[in-house]
């Protein structure tokens, strides 16, 4: 009885001991924390040697975590205080607990992918077809072998026994429809909706515009289609690379829409339009249209503001071909048709005249005007009568001229071949005028004529013999 109240009284001072010794410092097992002072100790998971929160060590020196939920599943990839480990941070059917899919992914984050699923699947037909024939062929095909039927408008036909794949043709209607495939094989099973939408009507199109000759930047495209999901409009210049335009135009029955090109240099233009409903689409012929921008320009060479005869010419000069037309009076005549340079002589009364020289551009309606004016005369000169003043050198003309350019006097001497000219002087424009020239007489026979003249034509006069003595001329 002795022994044991000793070994009772022994346990008890260890004890004592031991608290004691814990409370001096004296276990060295029993670590004391210093938080903050710069070194870590246990049970310390840092010490940055201050009291501030946020920066990674907390005033109590334990790590501070930032939970970095990127998929906002309420899941971190960090885990600890964070919570559970979310396996894929970016994918937000994939976090612990989580649904499993039966997609081949390990959506719970167990270690374990599509446990619990069905693995009797259908891979084919997709859950949305569409297509442009109401008979409808598709391929239906399974994971496993098993029993197939489709439910179509609440009539179940069966499709194959003990099978992964069969063809399937189906009569359907314009527009959406819906039906579904079953599959069983002993416990397993699927049901999935599938939906076709069929429009077997092709978009049409009538025809564009412009189809041949010369752009001036506006294309349009003439078409039928009910069920519109895409209008392009694609167009390169010979040589280049295509560019490409979609257009916002409305679906229905002979439709048009239209846009317009800045066209900024000569040369020939390709374009083409592609029109697509849900399931086809349509592209219109290639057309090749001439591009003419560069502006018209337009000369005039004649006439120009001068005094001309009956016959006028005209000789005008354009950068490009054109219809080229004059206009007088309020009356217009055409020049050429088309033609970059015209020369012609026009013929016109005795007047003054202003006239409008007209160019188009027969590719794009560009005109260009210029206005010229000028006297036309008509009328050759007039001579009245001529003649030697009797026992005197003077000979003498009588005449009518507007626009006299000069009055000649020509003679021959019997013993020259040749006539020789002198120009009389002090003569003047007019009706009904007169001048003349002095001849001293010499004593030999001359034969002479007048000539009047305008800038345009001149007339004779008769001629005529005399004998002179002394011969000298003075004018």
């Amino acid at each position: 009885m002795g022994v044991r109240w000793l070994f009772i009284l022994f346990l008890g001072l260890a004890l004592i001991s031991s608290v004691q010794a814990a409370e001096f410092g004296f276990n060295a097992s029993l670590a004391v924390s210093h938080c903050p002072n710069n070194v870590t100790e246990s049970p310390e998971e840092c010490d940055d040697g201050n009291s501030v929160d946020g920066d990674g060590c907390s005033s109590l020196c334990f790590l501070e975590i930032n939970c970095t939920d990127i998929d906002n599943d309420s899941y971190a990839p960090e885990g600890g205080i964070c919570g559970q480990i979310d396996c894929s941070p970016d994918d937000t059917s994939i976090y612990p607990g989580a649904p499993e899919l039966c997609d081949g992914a390990d959506n719970n984050c167990n270690g374990l992918i599509d446990e619990g699923c069905n693995t009797y699947q259908l891979l084919e037909p997709l859950s949305h077809i569409t297509s442009n024939r109401t008979y409808t062929r598709f391929l239906v095909r399974t994971t496993e072998n098993g029993d197939l039927s489709l439910v179509f408008k609440g009539t179940t036909y069966p499709l194959c026994s003990s099978c992964k794949e069969v063809s399937v043709r189906i009569k359907l209607q314009q527009g959406t429809n819906q039906f579904r495939i079953l599959g069983k094989r002993g416990s397993e099973q699927f049901s999935n909706l599938i939906t076709v939408y069929i429009d077997s009507e092709r978009p049409r199109i009538l025809t564009t515009n412009p189809l041949a000759g010369f752009a001036d930047g506006s294309f349009r495209v003439y078409y039928t289609e009910t069920h519109l999901t895409q209008t392009s409009f694609r167009y390169a210049y010979e040589g280049e690379s295509f560019s490409e335009r979609n257009l916002t135009c409305v679906p229905g029955s002979r439709m048009s829409c239209g846009t317009s090109l800045n066209l900024s240099k000569d040369g020939v233009l390709q374009y083409y339009f592609l029109i697509s409903d849900n399931v086809s689409e349509v592209f219109s012929p290639v057309r090749k249209i001439k591009v003419d921008v560069e502006p018209l320009t337009l000369s005039i060479e004649q006439p120009n503001e001068s005094l001309y005869g009956k016959r006028v010419p005209f000789s005008i000069d354009a950068n490009k071909k054109a219809r080229i037309t004059y206009s007088i009076e309020g009356k217009t005549r055409t020049l050429c048709s088309n033609c970059e340079h015209v020369s012609r002589m026009i013929t016109l009364k005795e007047g003054n005249y202003t006239a409008v020289i007209n160019a188009m551009n027969r590719n794009n309606g560009e005109q260009k005007k210029l206005n010229v004016s000028f006297s036309v005369d008509a009328t050759k000169p007039i001579i009245n009568d001529d003649g030697k003043e009797e026992n005197v050198t003077i000979f003498w003309i009588n005449y009518s001229e507007v626009h006299l350019n000069a009055v000649t006097f020509w003679y021959l001497f019997d013993r020259n071949r040749t006539f020789t000219a002198i120009n009389v002087s002090g003569c003047e424009s007019g009706w009904e005028q007169a001048c003349a020239i002095n001849f001293t007489d010499r004593g030999d026979r001359i034969t002479y004529y007048f000539e009047v003249s305008d800038p345009y034509t001149s007339t004779l006069s008769r001629k005529k013999m005399d004998r002179l003595t002394n011969f000298f001329i003075q004018i």
